[in-house]
């Protein structure tokens, strides 16, 4: 029965084969190639512009300079495609009309003819919509509709170039080709499996891997081992480069030289380029070795399915190889979106708009692909070196027998166990206890630092300072360790916030808010105290406020002119100069406002002329015992020069500004 089955099937084969021409399928083939290699950079070039227009309003910009620079390949290939496309078609047409013409139309319908027509009938959509839309003759409400009917048939074309490629391979590329001088028809296959070197392409790929040398396997570890090597070492590097920016940014809060922090900033700024440059290269490695781990995944499903072992996948190393072609992919959009942001004008325009890349996803995606390419490395290395399968039932068995040789324990054995872990697990939750929450090194910011009001009430300002009794700067020199408390005040980035800093005066109530870095305080196990209080403000010095407050304020303010009249009679000698009169009231503050006149009388040729020049006294601040002990000299907002003629002219002038005379 299965020799006449076997005869029926070389039969068919034989029939089949007498309708394949070699000259067509090399034409199919090499077309074929031409339009699949032209689509891959189209497609990839598509992509990565794509990728920059979902990074933001920078990347926008980023995407619009990409396919600015671009457009130029993307239109040489786009012809290539046209010409490739067009070509294939009149070919596929002219085949199959020929083929109708003699009889053959059985021929279309074979895999090795029938993918170059798929190709060539989505290749003529593409080509339509494309000459309509250069034309402009595509109406506005059918655009979209012919934007995703455009892209579906390009990947339509790349999926038949592709199955086309896979077909025509063994013919193309045959030793045994028999050719007839006439027609040039051959017989390139044969299904007798006995003779593996006229067997397909991918059943010669598939069958190169087999139990004993396990060629899938050992590509699949190495690739994991030279994958989890490139990620720690980047990993190093980039927590190297971590550790100097913030060293960096310390340098740059604290006392430094310009000249140290400028060079720090240099080498820090090559350091950050000069690794970007080798994640660059590190991370396309990468991109190839994802990609090969997953074309060699899916030959080894479709090896397990040829062969009905699909069970034998549910080993652990299958699970982490899939993990890894998986993860490895959101490994690749990651990183590649974060290179291409931190190298390029998107990236500088992005971080300036706030269209930043996502730091915290590709921390987990770079993380979860090295867990993972590592447990395809460690269990792909016993499976290969050692035949031992580590199964997902091993592991259950394992712990099924460890949970069944405990219940089977001598009882008092059980418990003295039980004690035992009971005790070191208390152990380890005290200590976390104590070292987390109990012993810690308290930091009181009320006894480093002092807020101090300086002013009158009405004018007070507020401000921090490290308090003199209590300095945090180390005083044993540059050899010795800084202590946990002078370390978290260099690096917790301290700040001080008041929710009010100026116009202070008494009876007021200021909120004070310290600020500081958490994860410093944790690290150094740090305990702050007092980052919040309230300051109640009082015993501030007042102004003045009314003429009754301060003893004998004509004697005071008398002095004052004449000390004023003597210091102006060292500079003009010719004009005698006496006090003019003295004025107050009360300002739009509520304070004490003064006002006193310096008399000027010039002796000329025609006779004695005298101006009156006003001289303004303010924020007069009183001691206890309303002595005046500061005050402010108030000067004329105007650009000329305040004078007066007379002494009617002044105070007609005072009494029109709310000024008493003072007697």
């Amino acid at each position: 029965m299965n020799n006449n089955k076997n005869i029926e099937n070389n039969v068919n084969n034989q029939n089949i084969n007498n309708l394949i021409e070699l000259g067509e399928i090399k034409l199919l083939f090499w077309l074929s190639a031409i339009i699949f290699v032209t689509l891959g950079f189209i497609f990839i070039k598509i992509i990565g512009i794509l990728g920059q227009f979902m990074n933001g309003f920078g990347g926008m910009i980023g995407g619009a300079v990409d396919s600015y620079n671009s457009m130029h390949l993307l239109f040489i290939l786009f012809i290539i495609f046209g010409i490739a496309s067009l070509i294939n078609i009149i070919v596929i047409f002219s085949i199959r009309s020929k083929a109708l013409n003699s009889n053959n139309a059985e021929k279309m319908k074979i895999p090795n003819y029938a993918n170059p027509f798929r190709l060539a009938i989505a290749g003529m959509v593409v080509l339509v919509i494309l000459i309509l839309s250069i034309a402009g003759l595509i109406p506005e409400f059918l655009f979209k509709l012919s934007v995703i009917t455009g892209l579906i048939t390009l990947i339509g074309c790349l999926v038949f170039s592709t199955l086309t490629l896979l077909k025509n391979y063994p013919i193309v590329f045959s030793k045994n080709n028999i050719g007839n001088n006439s027609n040039n028809n051959i017989i390139s296959e044969n299904n007798n499996s006995n003779n593996p070197s006229q067997s397909e392409f991918l059943d010669n790929i598939l069958q190169k891997d087999n139990e004993n040398n396990k060629l899938f396997l050992k590509i699949i570890f190495w690739l994991s081992t030279i994958s989890s090597a490139i990620l720690l070492y980047a990993g190093i590097k980039a927590l190297s480069l971590y550790s100097n920016v913030k060293k960096l940014t310390s340098e740059a809060s604290s006392s430094s030289s310009f000249d140290n922090l400028l060079n720090s900033g240099m080498n820090t700024l090559g350091e950050g380029i000069g690794f970007i440059s080798t994640a660059k290269m590190l991370q396309s490695l990468l991109n190839l070795i994802i990609i090969t781990v997953i074309v060699i995944s899916v030959l080894i499903y479709l090896k397990a399915k040829k062969e009905n072992k699909i069970e034998k996948l549910k080993n652990l190393n299958y699970y982490f190889i899939g993990g890894f072609g998986i993860l490895g992919l959101l490994e690749m959009y990651s990183v590649n979106s974060l290179i291409k942001a931190f190298g390029s004008l998107s990236g500088m325009w992005g971080a300036a708009t706030g269209a930043t890349p996502n730091i915290g996803f590709t921390q987990f995606a770079i993380i979860t692909t090295l867990l993972v390419s590592l447990g395809s490395a460690i269990t792909n290395y016993f499976v290969i070196f050692r035949g031992k399968n580590i199964e997902i039932e091993d592991i259950k068995s394992e712990w099924n027998n460890g949970v069944q040789k405990i219940n089977a324990m001598n009882p008092e054995k059980k418990k003295k166990y039980k004690v035992i872990g009971i005790a070191v697990i208390g152990v380890l939750a005290l200590y976390y206890i104590c070292t987390n929450f109990i012993f810690l090194k308290n930091f009181d910011f009320n006894k480093y630092y002092t807020v101090r009001i300086d002013g009158a009430s009405g004018s007070a300002t507020i401000q921090n300072y490290q308090n003199p009794n209590f300095p945090l700067e180390t005083m044993h020199g540059n050899t010795e360790k800084m202590t946990k408390e002078e370390e978290f005040a260099k690096d917790a980035e301290i700040s001080f916030t008041f929710s009010k800093t100026e116009g202070i005066q008494n009876g007021d109530t200021i909120d004070v808010n310290v600020s500081y870095n958490k994860e410093i305080a944790n690290r150094l196990k740090i305990r702050p105290k007092n980052s919040k209080f309230k300051i109640k403000v009082n015993g501030l010095l007042e102004y003045a406020k009314n003429v009754n407050e301060i003893k004998d304020l004509k004697n005071y303010i008398t002095k004052v002119a004449q000390r004023k009249i003597e210091l102006q009679k060292d500079q003009d000698s010719s004009s005698n100069l006496n006090l003019g009169g003295i004025y107050y009231k009360q300002d739009e503050n509520g304070n004490l406002s003064v006002k006193y006149f310096i008399q000027k009388v010039f002796t000329g040729f025609f006779g004695n002329t005298e101006s009156f020049e006003p001289v303004e006294i303010g924020k007069i601040v009183l001691d206890k015992k309303n002595n005046i002990i500061s005050y402010e000299e108030i000067k004329s907002n105007s650009f000329s020069s305040e004078t007066y003629n007379n002494t009617g002219e002044v105070q007609a002038t005072m009494s029109s500004q709310g000024y008493n005379l003072l007697n």
